[in-house]
């Protein structure tokens, strides 16, 4: 069977990566994939896509950030779509503001998948798509700026309005201290960053009777405030929980940074924050016994 052509794909988990490779290798294409989006820029110097296909959170360099640069590199006239768990017009509007032409929902089917590729590799190279994604980004800001009137902005915990975000980042910002300003790069880093920081607000929504929002709104708050994650990757990553909660690098974070609080109370400024640093420790002690 003749190549439908070539498709770069980013995406940092390991088995959606797998499973979008397998079933659009199925149809034809060739796949060419990267575990963040730095690793798709550097395949998209090398080979000429008919589709870019960009996960939105990924380590080291997220799909907004990626697809940007990608604009520079295969020009107007290639497809760029966005892998979301979000179906929002502030994700596509942000999207679609990056240089991208769509966006497809995770949940969605495999042959969904597979339909809206074959869709966009048509269109691709024709002169036309440049035209259509300013007619759309500019289409799905006049949807948002007419639904404004009818929403309330929720508001946004950060050090300027709220003591418990300032109090909590100070400590988060310590422990990023101990773990070298290196540490949250890769994916295992990153996940155990996150878990981290979830396990000290959670901490710190037990241990005060100050905190008078919801959970969530202090983890978004924090998250944003000491720069671990944007404010899509947030929303991203609040809507993925669950999932993200199952894994061992994730619950490992969450477990030290619940422990780490209590500890500082407990042993007052003499302590330092192990959390991070115990991480890199293990992974030391793992290279150095192998």
């Amino acid at each position: 069977m003749a190549s439908a052509g070539i498709i770069v794909l980013a995406e940092d988990d390991p088995r959606l990566r797998k499973l979008y490779t397998d079933t659009l290798t199925a149809s034809g294409y060739h796949v060419f994939s990267a575990g963040d989006g730095a690793e798709a820029l550097g395949l998209l110097s090398k080979v000429t896509p008919k589709v870019v296909l960009f996960d939105i959170m990924m380590p080291r360099m997220n799909g907004i950030d990626a697809c940007k640069r990608a604009r520079g590199i295969v020009g107007d006239d290639v497809p760029i779509l966005f892998l979301s768990t979000l179906d929002r017009l502030d994700v596509l509007r942000d999207c679609m503001a990056a240089g991208a032409d769509d966006y497809l929902i995770k949940s969605d089917s495999l042959q969904t998948l597979v339909e809206r590729i074959k869709q966009w590799s048509r269109l691709g190279g024709k002169g036309q798509i440049a035209e259509r994604r300013k007619q759309k980004l500019e289409d799905v800001t006049h949807e948002l700026e007419v639904a404004k009137p009818a929403t309330k902005e929720p508001e946004v915990l950060s050090s300027e309005n709220n003591e418990d975000v300032r109090a909590i980042s100070a400590f988060v910002a310590e422990a990023r201290v101990c773990a070298g300003e290196q540490f949250g790069k890769t994916v295992a880093e990153k996940l155990h960053l996150i878990g981290y920081v979830t396990g000290v607000v959670e901490h710190w929504t037990e241990a005060t009777g100050t905190m008078d929002k919801n959970f969530n709104d202090y983890l978004r708050g924090v998250l944003r405030e000491t720069g671990i994650l944007t404010s899509m990757e947030v929303a991203e990553m609040v809507t993925a929980f669950d999932e993200l909660s199952k894994d061992r690098n994730f619950a490992n974070g969450r477990e030290y940074g619940r422990n780490d609080p209590i500890k500082r109370r407990r042993d007052g400024d003499a302590y330092i924050p192990v959390g991070l640093s115990a991480f890199k420790d293990q992974v030391t002690e793992k290279k150095a016994s192998a």
